[in-house]
């Protein structure tokens, strides 16, 4: 299931750079979208039994309007500058504490 998949590099990615930013100084906004045209009812079903819990923002798209670059299996990361252009994007199977550092590195140069 792709959500499961994005809500989990979602988390390991949110959880790891909130130890690294400075808030005072940094301004980085965590926000997941998740394609759901074809999402199966158990996906919805899903979503509703878990909003009371305090995830990371996941915004969901039942039109398919951020679909364009989305790929199965694979959660798919964008990172813009603070003047909305996209300065990195790479899909992952998979999110380690390297892969976070290596984007939290792309984000604090951001801030030179």
């Amino acid at each position: 299931m792709d959500i499961v998949l994005c809500r989990k590099h979602g988390r390991k990615i949110y959880w790891r750079m909130q130890n690294l930013i400075d808030e005072s100084e940094d301004f980085v906004e965590f926000i997941a979208f998740v394609d759901l045209r074809n999402a199966p009812n158990a996906i919805q079903v899903y979503i509703d039994e878990n909003k009371s819990k305090n995830y990371e923002s996941i915004l969901l798209d039942t039109k398919g309007v951020l679909s364009s670059g989305i790929r199965p299996n694979v959660s798919w990361l964008r990172i813009f500058s603070r003047s909305k252009k996209q300065i990195f994007e790479s899909y992952y199977k998979e999110v380690d504490d390297q892969t976070v550092d290596f984007l939290y590195e792309i984000v604090r140069k951001q801030k030179k």
